[in-house]
């Protein structure tokens, strides 16, 4: 604080995601993420059925509609299609952006059914027929004389008729299409196990109507001046004749507005605003597209391993560097996973830690996942004995916990604790002596640790390139660098002599721990007052052996 410093704090709230079952036969809508679960349309959490439900704004939800038994999904309705003469979604799966509450409708019929709805505009009315008789439908609900079941495979004809001299046929949806009064239509057979039900949308508008509809994968509204459009909302509005009408165009948050189209060719451009003279019914389209923005992930560090992206997307792979775009507002969810080393964490677009991490694609967005080569620490305990080795940091509780992974460079320390009855004689592997160990983690570090039992007499022999064998008196001890009997326990308080035997083209270099202090010679006496430990050099002829003793720990190199 080296001066007067101000903070913002944005908070969105999630937004509603409702759905509503239209129709007279049954089924299931569910979403992914979840969050919706909703059968037969009633809202009914304690016993499971869910049709409201809240999601983060600008998230993706993928609605599946799942007809029950011999019902047939029709179509969704409201914020997935099926208000305008152009619209209209008869795919069981369905896609809204939640940049804010919406309601979704979804219609299941019964197998063989005809299910009829009349749109029309304020200021028009119109009605809908069949032949063979059972439709005579004016509700925009199919409410009734709006759906009836016939035999399977009969050919129905249906014909639309306006009412009142201000209004107009403007066309059909879903199973009807175009904008012919008549649409003919055949129920399907008992042996449809799918499609097996059939639903049309007749729109009817006032003259000199201006119709709105809206395209795209993106969001958005269209208003106009003189006032009446508002579209979201109403798309559908009568001027006078020949009135001039500027509609304009507003993109939501993360949409693009792309064009128009209209029935003139007048309004074809992507400025946000367009003219056209209503003198007759009128038909424009504005495209809104979800904007799209690069992920970039980047794999740096010297280890191995994979990002997997959710959505899905290829999977990226050390070292490379991977970009992909998402629709605004989708949820990525970056998982990683090391190879042959250890991931470290992640860092950019708020991303941070070891776990995985879901960044919001609301602009181009880079996170960078670091592996690293593996720095294991593993202990092993060898002898007769028992006992545990510790570390510090915490990782090792050998006993149990024999392995561990530390960050680079780290410095570990290593305890050893004999059992009662046993005793710890010395380490071998990256640490020596009898004292703890420390060993720095710059790569992968083996450890061993020897506990003997008490009074126990173990013998190692190393004979690099050389052959050698170490006996006992008392017998007991017949060791090689290979095989033999290596270790024996003595009554307290024993004194036994080691000699050793070199093989053909060998020489005996040299003692060491237990009987360091006999050098060179060819035998060694060890008094047994508790578990000793003991190791014999042997070289090839002519050779230079160099040993290391004592508490500490060192190098030795020669020139």
């Amino acid at each position: 604080m080296d001066a007067a410093k101000s903070v913002t704090a944005t908070f969105v709230e999630p937004q509603t995601l409702t759905v509503a079952k239209e129709g007279n036969g049954s089924g299931t809508i569910t979403s992914s993420p979840t969050g919706i679960n909703c059968v037969n349309g009633v809202d009914d959490p304690p016993n499971g059925s869910v049709c409201e439900s809240v999601f983060p704004i600008y998230s993706t939800v993928t609605l599946i509609a799942t007809p029950k038994g011999n019902s047939d999904f029709a179509g969704w309705y409201g914020e997935c299609g099926g208000d305008n003469p152009t619209d209209g979604e008869d795919l069981a799966v369905c896609t809204v952006t939640m940049e804010k509450a919406k309601l979704v409708r979804a219609r299941f019929n019964l197998p063989q059914e005809l299910a009829v709805a009349v749109d029309a505009a304020p200021g028009s009315t119109g009605q809908v027929t069949s032949a063979p008789a059972g439709i005579k439908c004016s509700d925009n609900s199919y409410g009734t004389g709006c759906t009836k079941v016939f035999s399977p495979s009969t050919s129905v004809t249906l014909t639309a008729v306006p009412e009142g001299a201000n209004s107009i046929f403007v066309g059909w949806g879903q199973d009807c299409t175009g904008t012919s009064p008549t649409c003919t239509v055949v129920i399907p057979p008992t042996s449809a196990a799918t499609d097996n039900s059939v639903s049309a949308t007749a729109y009817f508008a006032p003259t000199n109507s201006l119709i709105v509809n809206k395209a795209g994968t993106g969001s958005g509204t269209v208003t106009s001046s003189p006032a009446g459009i508002d579209c979201g909302v109403d798309c559908v509005e009568t001027y006078a004749a020949n009135t001039l009408v500027t509609l304009t165009a507003t993109a939501q948050t993360g949409s693009t507005f792309t064009g128009w189209s209209d029935t003139d060719g007048r309004c074809t451009d992507v400025a946000p605003t367009c003219q056209v003279s209503v003198s007759s019914i009128k038909t424009v389209t504005a495209t809104f597209t979800l904007d799209t923005y690069p992920l970039t992930i980047t794999m740096a560090g010297t280890g191995t391993g994979t990002v997997a992206r959710d959505p899905v997307g290829t999977a990226c792979t050390a070292p490379e560097t991977c970009t992909a775009k998402y629709n605004h507002g989708t949820l990525v969810t970056l998982t990683a996973t090391a190879g042959s080393g250890i991931f470290t964490g992640w860092s950019g677009s708020g991303c941070s830690g070891t776990d995985p991490c879901t960044v919001t694609m609301d602009a181009a967005k880079s996170v960078t996942a670091t592996f690293l080569p593996d720095r294991t620490l593993t202990v092993t305990k060898v002898g007769n004995g028992s006992g545990t080795v510790t570390s510090s940091p915490i990782g090792i509780e050998c006993g149990s916990d024999c392995s561990e992974i530390y960050a680079l460079n780290s410095v570990v320390t290593l305890s050893p604790s004999a059992q009662p009855g046993s005793t710890f004689v010395g380490w071998d592997g990256a640490c020596s002596g009898t004292a703890t160990c420390t060993v720095t983690m710059d790569t992968a570090k083996s450890v061993q640790a020897r506990f003997n039992l008490a009074n126990e007499l173990t013998v190692k022999v190393i004979a690099s390139g050389a052959s050698g064998t170490v006996s006992s008196v008392p017998p007991g001890i017949n060791c090689t660098a290979s095989s033999g009997d290596c270790a024996e326990v003595y009554a307290a308080n024993t004194t036994v002599t080691l000699s050793v035997t070199p093989g053909a083209n060998a020489i005996f270099a040299g003692w060491a721990e237990a009987c360091a202090s006999a050098g060179t010679a060819l035998s060694c006496t060890v008094t047994i007052d508790g578990a000793k430990s003991v190791t014999a050099y042997f070289a090839p002829a002519n050779s230079l052996t160099v040993n290391k003793v004592g508490t500490g720990s060192g190098t030795v190199s020669s020139s």
